[in-house]
């Protein structure tokens, strides 16, 4: 399990093949150690860098495979992972509203166990794919619920990419509206995502200064 967090780490600083040979050390060790719980976690670190990648063909299977595992055995935290990795890979692959409703589920599962690590990660998520779908309201109060959360937890290594997704959806919101730029409605909304956008910079620069949190 720790080869795939590994992996998971020599990504985001930017080795992806680094992290491919990881990944595939690490769900074998999984898979040769036979403990469901470790192989479950494993499957679950496996996705995240293909999801981060974009990947969504190879996020659907190990995540379906450990979904497969938390609900044999009852690992109800890891269930409600599956449940929301396994739902952005079917939005992404062409089935949104299927795909949002999956994610919901597995979020309103995750809440209920009372775990918080990721939240806003995934929250992040479901917004993406609402303002993707048009669902544009919905959208910006899933992602300012999620820069909320993360704030007041302190997980800040996310902020910068939420606060990417804000400025997205205030960017759909100007485009849905059926009003000209010269309307002080649709004024607002320019200066909202310009607001959104300097504070993508501003975090993403202090984050690069004192490391993140």
């Amino acid at each position: 399990m720790f080869e795939c967090f590994a992996a998971l780490a020599l990504l985001e600083l930017g080795y992806p093949d680094q992290s491919d040979e990881r990944l595939a050390r690490g769900l074998t060790l999984a898979r040769e150690l036979g403990h469901p719980q470790t192989l479950t976690v494993a499957l679950h670190v496996s996705a995240q860098p293909y999801q981060l990648l974009g990947e969504p063909s190879l996020v659907y299977e190990p995540a379906k495979d450990a979904l497969a595992l938390a609900d044999e055995y009852g690992f109800a935290v890891w269930r409600a992972h599956g449940l929301i990795e396994r739902g952005w890979a079917l939005a992404e692959l062409g089935s949104p509203q299927d795909g949002i409703e999956m994610m919901k589920k597995g979020l309103a599962e995750y809440e209920a166990t009372g775990a918080k690590l990721r939240s806003p990660y995934f929250l992040g998520l479901l917004a993406d794919q609402l303002g993707k779908t048009g669902r544009v309201v919905e959208g910006l109060t899933v992602i300012t619920d999620a820069i909320t959360l993360a704030q007041n937890t302190g997980e800040g290594y996310g902020l910068p990419e939420l606060h990417r997704i804000k400025l997205f959806l205030k960017s759909r919101d100007l485009s849905q509206s059926a009003k000209l730029l010269s309307d002080s409605p649709a004024l607002e909304t320019v200066s909202q995502a310009r607001a959104c956008f300097a504070e993508t910079l501003q975090t993403s620069k202090q984050q690069g200064r004192d490391g993140g949190n």
